[in-house]
């Protein structure tokens, strides 16, 4: 996806684009409009139907900590008593004594009207929640308000929440739904607007580890923006002063995007405490707690808030993709939209007017439009066309033309560079999908935002679908297979180690269960920014469930653990040159686990630390002579020569050691969430096929570079040892 190179200074260009196009019309045009009110037209509803699945899937679907919930606008009146909206959610107003306009006293310049230049009255608070009532009597007993935040509805089912899906703290309840706020000075198209949609996300956390997980989170979020195509110079971070911050707030940051009317916030992420939660107690009298069973406490406990704004969040990737460049005599106008984004991923558009070629397009069309949003259009020239389609942001044009009807293909042009290519219309459907995915890819949190997750944290989850996200092209690719779903001809796309197992499996030979994750896959992951492409992580639990019933043992289960090894694989043989990692799902639990099952707690500790030692160097990157210095100290401590005269006393303190050494250096724990575990080590596999050693091994052997390395998960298999076995 190329980005957009044009800066756009005039908001009156997009909100032009946006109505003759049918992304947002105004509200109630007909009479006139209605208060800075807004309509999503057809195109506005898939583009902002898109960026909220995309959020949902980033916060949502890609981890197994967040929840969804969907509260209702009316709520009890008084959660809005207990949140402080009905004493505390105010704006200072003056009026013109003038020309009788209203204005927010924090912002006049000078203390008189802005548009006439009156003086002005004493200062007012106005609330800005609006009234309604519920029944049908409108009296004081039954006020009730929409809602100006989706977040005390999701305060509200805390408790419910966390018990019917058996959470624990940190996780967090995610909400996608319309606000409402009677904001006096409304303005900047859909920036500021009096009814709006929420993405807010409440993270509850145990207490004391906020400072780290506000860290995370504010990382997490602005990289987000970048991921689906803002450019990193139009984002910024904006931390309030402590004298301005919320009653409620520890700390907030801004993501703020330069608007052309300047800077304006795009999410707001807050460390709100456990203002939220004790609130509601003191007014329900309902305990909303979290039991802690190692210790028999009853915690309430912190939340960090990532709230974003839906509609803000649409207007700036509108603006961000906006791109003028030349076109002969005229302008070509481009929405250079992330292709998760663009509200049709493809058009169909016949050469010309005829019945055939009319015939074919509709056929074409009917034979994609299941798998993504489509648009048809037969009138006009094709550039006019291709014009049109590149207005509202369409990645891809489908032309068939009279040779279609002959070699049973078509021209294929690319919005970004207009370049062309003849696909089989056969292969017209994976095509796409393949070239889409490249700019998909997971939209989740990524590795280089410089936050890591803290203890307790696992950053994807599996399969999860929404009605929001069907608008965005899931890939339907084959990323893994089962050994017994592989064969020895699959060796370019299994690798030489995948094939192997497969041939040997079907051959009816003992090889423990696996599955390899394929070199097509470390391809796509390269290509959209070291992540893993859509849909491989779900096929990965699929295969890792699969192996679980083969061998009666779960990963993570600590009174019969699965532990796996993570290999590399490439179709060319490269002894040496990238990273395997043995034991995979070892900790505290499961190597207890191992120890009681082998009857050696030796053996588990020592196969504990070198797991960690393997992981944290090939793993988290940590540098091994940290570990070989500590293991050296324990045998000169304990007198022994060699690390087999260790015991497993001495094996378990220097687990201890290891677990520091990764602690100090990492600036994280050592992951203890076996899941956390294998979705870093297929990733360090993938990357280790670009490390240094294996991209000059492979210049000198002369093995090309793009073919990419499969992964080989598959189980580690023991049988009963001796004290000295490891």
């Amino acid at each position: 996806m190329r980005q957009s190179s044009y800066t756009l200074t005039d908001m009156g260009k997009i909100v032009s684009l946006c109505k003759r196009r049918g992304f947002i019309f105004p509200s109630s045009e007909i009479y006139g409009g209605f208060g800075n009110f807004w309509d999503y037209g057809p195109l506005g509803v898939l583009l902002k139907t898109n960026v909220k699945a995309a959020w949902f899937r980033t916060v949502v679907q890609e981890r197994d900590d967040v929840i969804p919930l969907d509260s209702t606008i009316i709520m009890h009146p008084r959660i809005w008593e207990a949140s402080g909206h009905v004493q505390n959610f105010t704006d200072p107003l003056v009026d013109c004594k003038k020309c009788g306009k209203r204005w927010r006293a924090d912002n006049l310049e000078d203390g008189h009207c802005p548009e006439c230049g009156g003086d002005v009255t004493e200062i007012r608070q106005f609330n800005l929640m609006f009234k309604t009532y519920v029944g049908p009597v409108a009296d004081e007993a039954s006020i009730a308000y929409l809602r100006p935040e989706t977040a005390q509805g999701i305060f509200a089912n805390f408790k419910s929440a966390m018990t019917a899906l058996r959470m624990r703290p940190p996780f967090g309840i995610a909400q996608i739904g319309k606000a409402f706020r009677n904001e006096i000075t409304p303005g900047n198209f859909t920036f500021r607007t009096r009814e709006f949609e929420q993405m807010e996300l409440e993270f509850f956390i145990m207490p004391g580890t906020d400072a780290q997980w506000f860290e995370y989170w504010v990382a997490q979020r602005r990289a987000w923006y970048e991921q689906y195509g803002i450019r990193g110079d139009k984002l910024r971070l904006y931390e309030h002063p402590k004298e301005a911050l919320a009653h409620y707030s520890r700390g907030t940051f801004d993501v703020e995007y330069e608007f052309p009317f300047g800077w304006g916030e795009l999410e707001g992420i807050a460390n709100r405490g456990d203002y939220d939660l004790a609130q509601h107690e003191q007014f329900s009298g309902e305990e909303l707690r979290y039991f802690v069973e190692e210790s028999k406490q009853h915690i309430r406990p912190e939340v960090i808030e990532p709230s974003a704004g839906a509609d803000r969040a649409t207007l700036a990737f509108l603006l961000d993709a906006y791109d003028e460049e030349p076109d002969g005599n005229e302008t070509r106008v481009v929405l250079r939209f992330h292709p998760a984004l663009a509200p049709y991923k493809a058009a169909i558009l016949p050469l010309q007017r005829k019945p055939d070629l009319i015939a074919l397009a509709n056929s074409i069309r009917s034979g994609i439009r299941n798998r993504f949003m489509t648009a048809y259009d037969e009138t006009g020239s094709i550039g006019r066309r291709y014009r049109r389609q590149d207005e509202i942001g369409t990645p891809f044009c489908v032309t068939p033309d009279f040779q279609s009807l002959e070699d049973h293909a078509v021209t294929v042009r690319d919005r970004d560079d207009m370049t062309q290519e003849r696909i089989p219309i056969a292969d017209l459907g994976d095509w796409l999908e393949k070239q889409i995915a490249r700019g998909i890819g997971r939209a989740g949190p990524r590795d280089d935002t410089g936050a890591q997750a803290p203890r307790g944290t696992a950053l994807v989850m599996g399969p999860t679908t929404t009605q929001s996200s069907v608008l965005i092209a899931q890939s339907s690719t084959k990323w893994v297979y089962l050994f017994e779903e592989g064969s020895a001809s699959m060796r370019a796309l299994l690798g030489g180690k995948g094939a192997g197992c497969a041939e040997m499996t079907r051959a009816g030979l003992p090889v423990p269960p696996g599955f390899t994750i394929t070199t097509e896959a470390c391809n796509a992951y390269y290509s959209v920014g070291k992540q893993f492409p859509g849909g491989m992580w779900e096929q990965v639990l699929t295969a890792l469930r699969s192996i679980e019933e083969k061998t009666g043992k779960k990963l993570g289960d600590p009174s019969n653990p699965l532990l796996v090894s993570v290999r590399s694989g490439a179709a060319f043989s490269m002894p040496g040159m990238m990273d395997t990692v043995l034991n995979l799902g070892l900790n505290d639990e499961t190597a207890a686990g191992l120890a009681r099952l082998m009857e050696n707690d030796r053996f588990a500790q020592d196969a504990y630390r070198r797991f960690i030692q393997m992981y944290g160097r090939i793993v988290m990157g940590i540098d091994a002579r940290a570990f070989d210095e500590k293991l050296d100290a324990a045998k000169d401590r304990h007198k022994a020569k060699a690390d087999t005269d260790l015991d497993a006393n001495a094996l378990n303190g220097i687990v201890g050691e290891f677990k520091e050494v990764v602690r100090r250096q990492a600036g994280r724990d050592f992951p203890v969430d076996p899941l956390d575990q294998l979705r870093l080590a297929i990733g360090a596999v993938f990357s280790s096929w670009m490390g240094d050693r294996a991209v000059v091994y492979r210049e000198a052997a002369k093995i090309p570079h793009d073919l990419g390395t499969a992964v080989n998960v598959q189980t580690m298999v023991f049988r009963r040892c001796t004290e000295t076995s490891s």
